[in-house]
């Protein structure tokens, strides 16, 4: 005839229902102990969908700074995700228990009226698919913050590559005109420098001109 809970940490979703025994207030005193366990199982769900609330406003804003391209920490999504694989991990059993009562598999709830664990079921039930679905969003946020900094890395590959190969073919030619022959054609011309320079500035505006039209940046 009696209920014992425990708790590991100091507050909790239970003060409103001791409230409700201590002033008399609903049916919690007057009826059985079946009663009084359902309703802390019921408090339990409600806490569980508070937190997926929650937890789900969290998952729009990181939705947003990744659409924006912002700057995001990737500890806030593994947190979410560890607090979702929790979340998981406590609903599942739960959703099998309140299954089982509901089955009259095993029958705890003997002197309650089937509609309330009917919608005790339906709350967990909710619970359930909702952590399933918001672990799915997550694992999409992550996935795509990765392709977002695959492609900010690739932009800076794609840079690096195009500076590169505009000025090998300026490097090739400096590294022949500078080999120490004796005769070479054009080291005697006066305007040789010049000549050189226009050279470079043609194959250089040329190449970025051909990067551009092929669309590589």
């Amino acid at each position: 005839d009696y209920i014992i809970t425990f708790q590991e940490k100091k507050g909790d979703v239970f003060h409103s229902i001791r409230e409700r025994i201590q002033l008399n207030q609903g049916k919690v005193r007057s009826l059985s102990n079946d009663y009084l366990y359902y309703i802390l199982l019921d408090a339990l769900v409600d806490n569980y969908l508070d937190v997926l609330e929650l937890m789900k406003r969290n998952i729009n804003m990181l939705e947003e700074n990744i659409i924006n391209e912002d700057q995001l920490d990737i500890k806030d999504i593994h947190n979410l995700r560890k607090t979702l694989l929790f979340l998981r991990i406590t609903t599942t059993p739960f959703e099998k228990f309140i299954g089982a009562q509901r089955e009259k598999k095993d029958p705890t709830f003997l002197s309650i009226d089937p509609i309330y664990i009917e919608n005790l079921y339906d709350h967990v039930k909710e619970s359930a698919n909702e952590v399933v679905l918001q672990k799915e969003m997550v694992d999409a946020l992550f996935e795509n913050y990765m392709f977002n900094n695959s492609n900010d890395m690739n932009k800076i590959m794609t840079t690096l590559t195009i500076f590169s190969a505009i000025f090998i073919p300026l490097t090739l030619l400096a590294g022949i005109f500078g080999m120490n022959f004796q005769h070479m054609p054009g080291l005697s011309n006066p305007n040789g420098f010049y000549v050189f320079l226009i050279t470079g500035g043609v194959l250089m505006i040329s190449m970025i001109g051909f990067f551009k039209a092929k669309k590589w940046f």
